[in-house]
């Protein structure tokens, strides 16, 4: 019970904050899109997360988990790039198998993150990388990295 709770805390702040200006949802369903099957580990962290979303966001809407494999989650990935309904209930669910090819310039790519608004994010394994001199000054915490512009890469000029 105190693990749910902290979760839906963590949850509604970090909602709240993307959704500040968001419509209410009241009455509404969310598709949350996973690029992967439904028996795997991210259809996993979206059936546990799909009901705390729910409370979390403004209006409690219903969060519906739907799924779309292909080409290691780039399938579900160029679909969620191509949706501009813009109201809030089309959700994608992303992971580093979809990290990497955008960060690989996989041609099959055509999703911008940086066209993307990240409205939750979860401890689930990722590894974050430093530049040799960005490197030396990280010495446990993040104060001596304050102020230096850190971009996982340049975004592509061309996304269609």
């Amino acid at each position: 019970m105190l693990l749910k709770k902290i979760t839906v805390g963590i949850c509604a702040s970090v909602l709240t904050a993307g959704m500040a200006s968001a419509a209410n949802l009241s009455g509404k369903t969310v598709e949350w899109t996973i690029p992967f099957s439904e028996t795997g580990g991210s259809a996993k962290w979206a059936n546990f997360f799909a009901p705390l979303l729910s409370e979390a966001l403004p209006g409690n809407p219903t969060v519906v988990v739907k799924y779309m494999p292909g080409a290691g989650s780039t399938k579900g990935a160029n679909w969620f790039q191509q949706q501009k309904n813009g109201d809030g209930t089309v959700m994608f669910g992303s992971s580093g198998s979809t990290q990497f090819p955008y960060l690989l310039d996989d041609p099959r790519v055509r999703y911008e993150y940086a066209d993307w608004n990240a409205v939750m994010a979860s401890g689930t394994g990722g590894v974050a990388y430093l530049n040799a001199e960005d490197g030396k000054l990280f010495d446990g915490s993040a104060n001596k990295l304050k102020g230096k512009k850190i971009c996982l890469r340049q975004p592509r000029s061309n996304t269609s």
